[in-house]
């Protein structure tokens, strides 16, 4: 016998328990499907022999959307989730280098510095024309210097895809892109500020 059902939802990992949420909202008729024993996805976790409890992926939660935070609100009470305030740095020439990179560059070497400095100044981002690769909306965007140093290094690592080959489409409000003053003036005073950025505070279940 085979089923007929308006949605059929391919995973259960968070988005796809998202679609079935929305689905179960708007009473559409769904199907669900999971390859797996258990849901979660990349979100799941699992408990080996000894005991320890291992996270399949990054387990934070950080958004922009209100109906996104009304949901997560729905599900988690408030005994039940975390919230807390980013506090991460970046292993650089020798030093660590608060997050995000680009607002923290007196943190670097002069001449590194200047190199990251003089690539900002030089940029000239057009949201209305954006550059199909991530590649190049990073050079375009922060100029190469803090390309180079480290939204290269660290985007290829974290996607594990050389970023010529991933599409700028999808940045949205993941990358930080900090004013240029703001930038110049905490160079100038040496100021962190680490309470800045899409993510500077985020959720844990």
């Amino acid at each position: 016998m085979i089923e007929e059902h308006e949605l059929i939802v391919l995973g259960a990992g968070v988005t796809g328990l998202g679609a079935a949420w929305r689905a179960e909202e708007l009473q559409r008729d769904y199907l669900l499907l999971e390859a797996t024993e258990r849901p979660g996805g990349l979100a799941a976790s699992f408990r080996d022999e000894a005991g320890f409890t291992w996270d399949c992926g990054v387990h934070l939660h950080f958004s922009h959307y209100d109906y996104y935070d009304r949901v997560f609100e729905t599900l988690f009470a408030l005994d039940e989730r975390l919230e807390r305030t980013r506090l991460a740095a970046a292993w650089m020439h020798g030093r660590m280098v608060p997050y995000p990179v680009q607002l923290h560059l007196h943190h670097l070497p002069p001449e590194t510095q200047w190199e990251c400095l003089r690539g900002l100044l030089d940029a000239r981002p057009n949201p209305d024309r954006r550059p199909v690769t991530l590649l190049a909306w990073f050079r375009r965007t922060f100029g190469d210097g803090v390309a180079r140093e480290f939204l290269i290094p660290y985007n290829e690592k974290i996607w594990g895809t050389p970023l010529h080959e991933l599409n700028s489409a999808w940045i949205g409000q993941r990358v930080a892109v900090p004013d240029r003053r703001d930038v110049l003036r905490r160079l100038c005073l040496r100021e962190d500020h680490h309470e800045w950025g899409p993510n500077a505070r985020f959720r844990y279940p």
